[in-house]
């Protein structure tokens, strides 16, 4: 956002809220992310895996806070607004709108999962940019479901 004020870009990827204070400050939509690629995995939870596999009562512990944070913002998406309004100064109207634009599109699923689906689509993403190569790997390759499903058994999911 900073970079598009500035003129330092002349077009970026923004989330949501920050592409809705970008165009009431007269920024163009160029498009919604999700209707372009609408499989991405946007976001993810990493670790070591050997690290994870000492530490797993640790990781299953963070992952079942992390759970427990975004079934709070599904359940209380006022107070989730107040709280993003208070952490990272974004005028409540805006901050309202990005809760309802996350749950909404389950942008960050209300039981921490994921889709192989939608990290096969990051990974295709990555060789397009050039960042992977062919032969490209099987999301499988990337993800131990384990952990989060110990939490969720822990919590009762």
């Amino acid at each position: 956002m900073t970079a598009l004020e500035s003129g330092a870009l002349d077009g970026g990827v923004l989330s949501i809220p920050y592409s809705d204070i970008a165009i009431d400050q007269g920024f163009n939509r160029l498009g919604d992310t999700l209707e372009t690629i609408p499989k991405y995995q946007f976001n993810a939870v990493t670790v070591n895996p050997v690290w994870a596999e000492k530490n797993r009562s640790t990781v299953v512990r963070f992952l079942k806070a992390h759970i427990r944070s975004l079934r709070w913002i599904y359940e209380h998406p006022d107070q989730a607004a107040a709280f993003f309004t208070q952490e990272m100064g974004v005028k409540p109207p805006y901050a309202r709108r990005g809760v309802d634009y996350f749950t909404k599109n389950k942008i960050f699923p209300v039981d921490g999962g994921f889709t192989l689906d939608g990290l096969r689509v990051n990974i295709e993403v990555q060789l397009r940019d050039g960042v992977l190569k062919e032969p490209l790997p099987p999301p499988e390759k990337y993800v131990d479901p384990s952990y989060l499903q110990q939490a969720q058994r822990e919590l009762g999911l």
